[in-house]
């Protein structure tokens, strides 16, 4: 019940009790007989999930890529949906039932689970013993540098667009750039930091640096406001393109950051990197 006022009462939206959806996905997994192995991860795998927790699942296959396009009809077998649709950048599928409760299943190969670990992962299914096979640990995760390089190109072209959103002085459009200026920036620290399969982003921002996490909570506030808007542009791009470029730099776009180092300077006044990237 909700009531008005300053002593009011909200009411607390709370998903579906996970048993019986992680109880409903192990059964159709355990009945397709490409699935080697299949485990709970994410919050679920660690012991920490809450109320709101979706359901992560990793998924073992010696053909991932034909059991992900095969993956709509086990999906029907493990219940209705209102939303089935691939997770940007991954070999993933996220799923929303019409309860609200909320599931992503996550395609590997056996060799890559083996190149994960086993820690924070409970197995659902389990064929031929992998997970007793797995690392107690778990091991580093490359860097993509194309996913690197392609979201530092897209930050750049958004940096990029600053002087134009301060010279339209629309604050709805300034708040609404701000917003993806910064997520995009997430979007490539993320990237510099990558996990073996991942959860959602609370999951995935607690794997990174102290440093970053306490950086990140330290942006500025979007702001309907063209100095809101101009401190949140200046803030994160002295955050994001500096840690991709010490990360990876042979996948930073050293030529293009230059020439909107200049551009901004130019148009702006607005010197941005010390080292003039």
């Amino acid at each position: 019940m909700c009531t008005t006022g300053p002593h009011r009462r909200t009411r607390i939206l709370r998903v579906p009790a996970a048993p019986q959806l992680i109880a409903r996905i192990a059964d159709v997994l355990a009945a397709e007989p490409r699935v080697v192995a299949a485990w709970l991860y994410g919050s679920h795998g660690r012991g920490v999930a809450d109320a709101y927790s979706d359901v992560d699942v990793l998924v073992a296959a010696e053909d991932p890529e034909g059991l992900r396009a095969d993956w709509p009809v086990l999906a029907d077998r493990i219940g209705p949906t209102v939303l089935v649709e691939p997770i940007a950048g991954f070999p993933a599928v996220r799923h929303v039932m019409p309860d609200w409760a909320r599931y992503d299943v996550h395609f590997v190969t056996p060799a890559e689970v083996r190149q994960r670990g086993r820690e924070g992962l409970v197995p659902l299914v389990d064929r031929g013993g992998l997970h007793d096979r797995l690392d107690a640990g778990t091991r580093p995760v490359a860097v993509d540098p194309a996913r690197v390089h392609g979201l530092a190109v897209e930050f750049a072209k958004v940096l990029g667009q600053l002087p134009a959103v301060l010279h339209r002085a629309d604050p709805v459009y300034a708040a609404t750039w701000s917003s993806m200026l910064r997520l995009i920036g997430i979007e490539w620290l993320l990237a510099c930091h990558p996990v073996t399969a991942p959860g959602g982003a609370s999951r995935q921002y607690a794997t990174l640096p102290t440093g970053l996490r306490a950086a990140l909570a330290d942006l500025p506030p979007i702001a309907a406001d063209l100095s809101g808007t101009r401190a949140v542009a200046v803030a994160c791009a002295r955050l994001f393109p500096p840690v991709a470029r010490r990360v990876a730099a042979d996948a930073f776009p050293a030529e293009l950051y230059a020439a909107l180092d200049r551009m901004l300077r130019r148009e702006l006044d607005l010197p941005v990197w010390n080292d003039r990237a």
